[in-house]
């Protein structure tokens, strides 16, 4: 059974919530095709204006599964890897400089506190000009009042 969800949904005494999805929500169903390769697919994404990948898949900025190495090898397929930020700032550009070094792309992760300043200044200099915010809750104003504080 398929289940079609309405557009809103609205509880007693508070705002209108609106529908949203997860991965497990969603199925595309295959449909027929006249591709005969899949080297005649574009997947090239743009990240940026300036910044776009061949190959649609991103390694997460997790300490635990990026590294230098991941950086590296995820920038020769075609993609790129976000940088943890688990680190210092200084520990954390010595490491994306190293990425950088090899000839490789990457995406460093940062902060929304006042000291991860330090941090984007340290980014800036080694090269970085792309950056992705690592918070769980983008439209709070703190984080919107970091970005006009970053943004160049």
């Amino acid at each position: 059974m398929l289940f079609y969800p309405t557009d809103n949904i609205i509880f007693s005494g508070m705002k209108e919530i609106s529908l949203a999805l997860t991965y497990d929500d969603v199925l595309l169903v295959p449909q027929y095709s006249k591709v005969h390769s899949r080297t005649l697919v574009d997947l090239k994404t743009q990240i940026t204006k300036s910044f776009a990948i061949d190959f649609p898949v991103i390694a997460v900025n997790m300490d635990t599964v990026v590294e230098v190495d991941m950086a590296v090898a995820m920038s020769e397929y075609g993609s790129v890897a976000l940088y943890p930020r688990f680190k210092s700032p200084a520990e954390q550009a010595l490491e994306v400089a190293e990425v950088l070094k090899r000839g490789a792309r990457t995406i460093p992760a940062i902060g929304i506190k006042d000291e991860e300043i330090l941090r984007v200044k340290a980014l800036y200099e080694i090269g970085i000009r792309v950056v992705t915010i690592d918070v769980a809750h983008a439209h709070l104003e703190q984080c919107l009042s970091f970005l006009r504080k970053i943004k160049i």
